[in-house]
């Protein structure tokens, strides 16, 4: 299965208008829409590696070090 929809759903839930998203944030709706949800079961140790080894999405540092990630589609 592919990770981007699941991604992109978990921001909808969060908020469908919000540019930027939190990656501590972002991982939580996604395990609880999606309790499955592994980012080893796509190749990578983190949900971090795994948004970043994807073009559609962009990471940053924010706030208090805090990774930040938005969608480019």
């Amino acid at each position: 299965m592919d990770a981007i929809p699941l991604i992109h759903d978990a921001m909808k839930k969060i908020d469908a208008d919000q540019d930027w998203y939190t990656l501590g944030q972002l991982g939580q709706f996604i395990v609880q829409l999606y309790p499955d949800f592994d980012p080893r079961s796509y190749g990578k140790a983190k949900l971090s590696d795994l948004l970043r080894a994807l073009p559609r999405f962009e990471v940053k540092p924010g706030p208090g070090n805090h990774l930040q990630v938005r969608d480019r589609g």
